[in-house]
Formats: structure tokens, C-alpha cells, sequence
């Protein structure tokens, strides 16, 4: 996932001063509907004034939530353009899912609002109610408005990848339920499993895999669920993948595998059950490291000593000819030094 996630966020509208606000919409702003439809009564063609940002008299109404009023501009207007958007490219729709209005939603989606409609960044409505937790609002548009719950923004990203990355558990889960590719990956290769390992989320890593998602999926620089889980220290998340058949032996594009993630990471109980459930001792990364130089480079002490008790070999060279004692000295790891001498 691009981790300039914000850039899914339109730049949602926002009702501050300004002292060029035309006069219609500062009057809705204020909840003012005598003035506003004293002015709509003199001129009626001011319902298509907008102010400095591009936003129109339907984005003030669905913003201050003046469901009233917004009732009353579409039936006077039954040719207004309900979805008009801003400079932004946000419509009244996208204002409404993302304040979880779902009476504006409601009423928006009759007039003939169109809920796939996307902003300059990509956003649909439905992807910024994914970004704000706003489940109510999903649920509407998805059982109600039929959006697509596979739609992606400028940088690839699904709804459900946004969700799990925000941690919005529930959100999440409903999506998985409700029609979201299991499998679909963002523009960097990441798949909804590999971000909930990530994340150390296990319940989406259980619904995921009950779905049939496949468990060492890898990206596209070879990183597993299982690499992420050890690596990010979802401990939890890494012993369920364990025990669920994760590959232990399968290595990213450096040549790292689960054995030399428990390794560098430092937890003992992992590596045990990495070994346990199949991990080869023996493993080494494109520099020919083994599991020894990762524990003597991060100066796990408790990994370096269960390493040796299993047979790992002090003479090990990488391609620069360094031995895990060679490691620790130049980490200054002394707890290591007396165990790595040859």
C-alpha cells in the first residue's frame, strides 16, 4: 500500500469564513431559510452561485446537515445537477457519506446521485466512508446505493486494504461479507492478508483465511504474511499463520526467510515454532548469512545461544567473508562475544 494514505482523503468541505461567500450560501450556512429562499424568490437563478472553492447551495445544505432545506432546493430546482461538484471534485453525496447523514443520503441517491462518482483523488463516496469509519454510511451504499465494494483510487488501493490498514475492524469485516475481493491487491503487490499480518490484526487474518485466501501469497518484492507478522512483531498473528501451514522456508527477493525474521526480531518462542513447523537452521540470505550472523548483528543473545545448541556453525562467512563473532564485534554486542569466538 502507497503510505501517503492520506491522499485518499478529499479535501472535504469545510464551512469556514469567508468574507466572499455569496449571500445564498452564507445564509444556509446559518440556518437562515428565510433569507435564503427570500433571495431564491428575487433571483432564482442564484442557485448556481458558488463560492471561492466551487461549492454550491447542495454542499452547504448536506454540510450542516439541513435535510429540510435540502429537500426544498431539489423540489423548486428539479433540474439541479445533484451531482455538482466542487473544485475538489467532492460532491453533496460524498459530503453526506462522509458525515454519515444517511437522511441526505437518502435523499440524494432518489434525486438521481451517483455513488461511484469519484474525486480528483479518487475517492468515491464509499472510499471516504471507509476512511472515516463511518459503517452506517457503508452499509447504505453498499445494500442500498449498490456501490462497487472493489473500487480503487489514483494510487490502486480497494476499500477493503484502506480499512484493515486503518485498523477499522468492524468496517472491515462487514466489507469481507458484503462482496470485497479477498484477493485483490493494491498497485505495490499487497493483498488484504498481508496488511492485516501487518497489522497484527488476527480476526480479519481468520476471516480472510476461512474466505480461502491464499496463506503465502507474496507480494511483489516476496515479502509473506508470515515475513510481516515476525517482522512487525505481531507475535500473535505470526504463531496462527504458523499453525495454519504459512511456509516457513519461502524467502523474499533478498533471501530472508521466517527462520531469519525470528532471528533478527528476537523472539525465541517464534523461532521454536518456526522450527518446529519446519524452518530450516541451515537458511541464509543472498549475502549468505545464516540465522547465527542475524542473532549477532541485533544481539539476541537467547536466539545466538539456542542457534548453537542446535548445531549452527560458528565458521559461517558471508560474502564478505565476516563470521557471526565478526558481527558482533562490529555491533559491539559484548554479551555475544564469548559464545561466537571460534
Amino acid at each position: 500500500m502507497n503510505k501517503n494514505i492520506l491522499s485518499i482523503l478529499v479535501m472535504v468541505f469545510s464551512l469556514q469564513y469567508c468574507s466572499t461567500t455569496p449571500k445564498l450560501l452564507e445564509s444556509i450556512r446559518n440556518h437562515d431559510r428565510h433569507t435564503a429562499f427570500g433571495l431564491l424568490d428575487n433571483d432564482p437563478s442564484s442557485i448556481s452561485v458558488r463560492d471561492q472553492n466551487g461549492n454550491s447551495a447542495l454542499h452547504y445544505a448536506v454540510s450542516v446537515s439541513d435535510d429540510d432545506l435540502l429537500i426544498e432546493l431539489i423540489k423548486r430546482y428539479p433540474n439541479i445537477n445533484v451531482n455538482v461538484q466542487n473544485n475538489n471534485g467532492t460532491s453533496p453525496f460524498h459530503i453526506a457519506a462522509e458525515k454519515q447523514n444517511l437522511n441526505a443520503l437518502r435523499i440524494l441517491l432518489q434525486s438521481g446521485a451517483n455513488s461511484e462518482l469519484k474525486t480528483n483523488m479518487g475517492s468515491t463516496p464509499l472510499l471516504l466512508a471507509v476512511f472515516k469509519n463511518a459503517l452506517p454510511s457503508i452499509k447504505f451504499l453498499i445494500e442500498t446505493a449498490k456501490a462497487n465494494p472493489n473500487v480503487i483510487d489514483k494510487d490502486g488501493t480497494p476499500p477493503l486494504i484502506y480499512a484493515i490498514y486503518k485498523s477499522y475492524t468492524e468496517v472491515a469485516l462487514y466489507l469481507i461479507e458484503h462482496g470485497a475481493d479477498c484477493n485483490l491487491k493494491d498497485k505495490d503487490g499487497i493483498s488484504p492478508l498481508f496488511e492485516a499480518a501487518t497489522r497484527g490484526n488476527l480476526n480479519i487474518v481468520k476471516a480472510l483465511l476461512a474466505r480461502g485466501v491464499p496463506i503465502d501469497d507474496q507480494m511483489s518484492k516476496g515479502f509473506t504474511p508470515l515475513h510481516n507478522a515476525i517482522g512487525f512483531s505481531r507475535y500473535e498473528t505470526a504463531d496462527f499463520l504458523i499453525e495454519s501451514g504459512a511456509n516457513p522456508n519461502l524467502s523474499n527477493r533478498d533471501g530472508l526467510n521466517a527462520v531469519l525474521f525470528a532471528c533478527a526480531n528476537g523472539n525465541l518462542a517464534i523461532l521454536e515454532k518456526v522450527i518446529k513447523f519446519g524452518g530450516s537452521l541451515n537458511s541464509q540470505d543472498n549475502r549468505k548469512r545464516t540465522a547465527l550472523h542475524f542473532a549477532a548483528y541485533n544481539g539476541r543473545l537467547p536466539i545466538a545461544t539456542y542457534l548453537l545448541s542446535k548445531g549452527a556453525s560458528l565458521y559461517a562467512k558471508d560474502l564478505d567473508g565476516k563470521t557471526p563473532y565478526d558481527m558482533a564485534l562490529e555491533r559491539k554486542n559484548k554479551d555475544l562475544y564469548d559464545i561466537l569466538k571460534p
